[in-house]
């Protein structure tokens, strides 16, 4: 059901709203990560919600330490709140 529902969404998601995203949670990205944050976003999205093998650890080596912590702690915490 949320596969479905995030399918509809990711189009219509823009760099903007994603960078809004990263201030509301008080996290801090360069224009590098926040690029890069927005084509997985739009392009490998499935492999992050089905948690693909590497995905992850492609996303740990882009990013800075604690920003990919931090992302990886919403993702779980997302996660759990909704039993996906």
């Amino acid at each position: 059901m949320y596969k479905a529902l995030i399918k509809q969404w990711i189009p219509k998601i823009r760099k903007q709203d994603l960078s809004s995203f990263l201030q509301s949670h008080h996290l801090t990205a360069s224009s590098q990560e926040i690029d890069l944050l927005y084509l997985y976003l739009k392009t490998r999205w499935e492999e992050v919600y089905d948690e693909k093998p590497g995905i992850f650890q492609e996303l740990q080596e882009k990013l800075s330490p604690a920003l990919y912590l931090e992302l990886y702690r919403l993702y779980q915490d997302m996660k759990k709140r909704l039993n996906i």
